[in-house]
């Protein structure tokens, strides 16, 4: 079994070699689409940058995503309107349209080839209850902001997939899909014109403080002085530092590919992306070669196990589109989202370290969104929008162990199916 679809494009990721630098204005850890849209940011204005990722670029979730650019947060409206008040969460559902916006408007100037489709989305509801659950939060969203969710009966539904077990759904028209290595290949390209320096295979150890405006970042067998440090590492883990090690729950998500469809399958299958309206759903879209992609979260606490995920993910692709039974599964692979227990991704400072993390699968269009702003308040101090500036909330049961997820995928587990 092949690993990620992607990977089989021919895509190089790599900038040229060089030597690590002993100082920088900036450090940014991790290269993904956060900080190569930081690190654009910065050498645009003169700043020397320098951004450290452990592995290769395109070995996190920017490399191994889904490819759904979807418009909205990861958390429901209702709960961002209970926690925060109702302003807030319109404040919210506004800006989400803007970001998606300013991302489509991004890769159209730079003209980032990565196959960007607007494709809608299109949740899946396959009984009442569902049904009645996503009409509650249309009622919502419609309450806070204008909108051009649509409600669809079983009939409109099998216009865009041909599918017996559903009875209708929830279709967003400004949603997108991409081409996910395209796109980071278009932002490497970006960054290191600017005249950033990209550095792969650079595993961060610790980050101290040793002066005023001045740490020291080290990695193994190199050290490096700045006088800004940003942590863009997501759902990666920075152990001592608490807004990643204790603020972000690193979730996998697990994915398959099919081989191409032929034309007679493929008109099964929709323009839109897809997801069940589940707790824990499973999601699918044909890719631009007609491929079929489907995945999910499936247990929030395992970690991977190729052959297991393989099969459990077809068993539930054959149960949900009984016409994919005879297609032959080519790629298999899976990658860590980062989740914040709010629900929202986050920029802000602590201890003098800057961060940008906590996407909750929708890191596509916001990464570009919050690598900007995390530039924007390293350079000039400009504070985030309150959406993405709330306090990163630490539970005090989590210490960066995920010992938790077991009963909440247990729960979830339980709610889908008695649903």
């Amino acid at each position: 079994m092949n690993a990620s679809v992607w990977a089989d494009q021919g895509v190089s990721l790599s900038p040229p070699r060089t030597a690590v630098p002993n100082e920088a204005d900036v450090v940014i850890i991790g290269a993904g689409y956060t900080g190569l849209h930081a690190a654009r940011e910065l050498a645009k204005r003169g700043r020397q940058v320098a951004v450290l990722e452990q592995g290769n670029i395109g070995d996190g979730a920017s490399g191994l995503n889904f490819g759904s650019a979807a418009l909205g947060v990861a958390a429901p409206y209702s709960s961002l309107s209970k926690r925060y008040g109702p302003a807030f969460a319109r404040a919210t559902a506004a800006l989400s349209t803007r970001v998606l916006d300013d991302f489509c408007q991004f890769i159209s100037v730079e003209q980032i080839k990565c196959d960007l489709q607007k494709t809608g989305h299109l949740t899946i509801a396959l009984n009442q209850r569902q049904l009645t659950q996503l009409a509650r939060s249309k009622a919502t969203l419609d309450e806070l902001v204008d909108n051009e969710l649509v409600l669809i009966s079983r009939q409109r539904l099998k216009e865009h997939l041909e599918i017996d077990s559903a009875c209708g759904g929830l279709f967003n028209p400004n949603s997108y899909a991409i081409n996910p290595v395209s796109y980071l290949q278009g932002l490497v390209k970006l960054a290191f014109r600017a005249g950033a320096g990209i550095f792969e295979g650079i595993k961060v150890q610790e980050v101290n403080r040793i002066g005023d405006k001045l740490f020291e970042v080290r990695c193994d067998g190199n050290t490096l002085r700045s006088r800004d440090v940003i942590v863009c590492t997501n759902g990666v883990l920075l152990p001592g530092f608490s807004p990643s090690a204790r603020g972000i729950v690193p979730i996998n998500s697990y994915l398959i590919a099919t081989e191409v469809l032929s034309e007679t399958a493929a008109r099964n299958v929709g323009k839109p992306v897809f997801a069940t309206a589940h707790l824990v759903p499973s999601y699918f879209r044909l890719t631009s070669d007609n491929r079929l992609l489907f995945g999910s979260r499936k247990n929030f606490a395992a970690e991977p196990l190729p052959s297991r995920d393989t099969k459990e993910l077809v068993v539930r692709m054959h149960a949900l589109l009984p016409f994919t039974r005879d297609l032959r599964v080519t790629h298999s692979w899976s990658g860590k989202l980062g989740f914040t227990f709010n629900r929202l991704p986050h920029v802000g400072v602590a201890d003098g370290i800057y961060y940008a993390i906590g996407y909750c699968g929708k890191g596509i269009p916001w990464s570009a969104f919050c690598g900007i702003a995390v530039a924007n308040l390293v350079a000039d101090g400009v504070t985030p929008e309150p959406p993405i500036a709330t306090p990163l909330i630490r539970r005090w049961f989590y210490n960066g162990s995920r010992g938790f997820l077991h009963p909440l995928s247990w729960y979830c587990r339980v709610v889908d199916r008695l649903s």
